[in-house]
């Protein structure tokens, strides 16, 4: 089992890869999104390697990239042959559009695989025992008080890739109203319940299934 700590430093790896595959425009070719993908995946290896990613995960990811790297190499040019989605016409020949479907599909089930190793009872206990803290600060906070103060943004960078509004809301702006942070952080303190007390809901990444785009 992964330890807390690399747990954490694996769910920002995973957060971070996700985050590089958005980039890619809407309507995107195949080409130009395993093209994003591989440099996704070659930056997420180095920071799971630092995670302590286990040995088969690791082999995994890195066999991806090179199968990624043989497609590409043979029909890549990002560019060339768009799409109107991931899983939408190319214009590449069967075969080719096969394969490129696949290593697809096979990146998005490395998104789950990773979102799963990186969250372990654990680290959902963490989460619990960091967002009662965040909390129990905001609760401190003097009542006319708008912006969320220092302290609180650093406890707040614990729970990095926990949740992608929260990520979005930190990520996108030097000051935080607090009137947006606590809806967030009391939907999440109920998916924390919830999963406390064995429910399946809410301890996801943005509720997209497994798509990553």
């Amino acid at each position: 089992m992964i330890e807390v700590k690399a747990a954490l430093e694996l769910r920002r790896a995973c957060a971070r890869f996700r985050r590089d595959l958005e980039k890619v425009p809407p309507g995107a070719s195949r080409a130009e999104l395993l093209d994003a993908a591989a440099s996704s995946l070659a930056r997420l290896s180095d920071r799971a390697a630092r995670a302590g990613l286990p040995a088969g995960a690791a082999e995994g990811i890195r066999g991806l990239h090179d199968d990624i790297l043989d497609w590409l190499r043979q029909h890549g040019n990002p560019g060339s042959a768009p799409g109107d989605d991931p899983a939408g016409p190319t214009g590449l020949a069967g075969d080719a559009e096969n394969t490129g479907l696949r290593l697809w599909t096979e990146l998005c089930g490395l998104s789950v695989l990773l979102w799963d190793l990186s969250h372990t009872e654990e680290v959902m206990g963490h989460d619990r025992a960091l967002i009662e803290q965040v909390q129990g600060e905001l609760d401190r906070i003097p009542s006319g008080t708008q912006t969320v103060p220092p302290v609180i943004r650093v406890l707040l960078d614990g729970l990095f890739g926990r949740d992608d509004e929260l990520d979005d809301l930190l990520g996108q702006r030097d000051r935080v109203a607090r009137f947006e942070l606590e809806p967030i952080l009391d939907r999440i303190a109920l998916d924390e319940l919830d999963q406390a007390a064995g429910g399946g809901g809410g301890y996801g990444y943005g509720g997209e299934g497994e798509t990553i785009h």
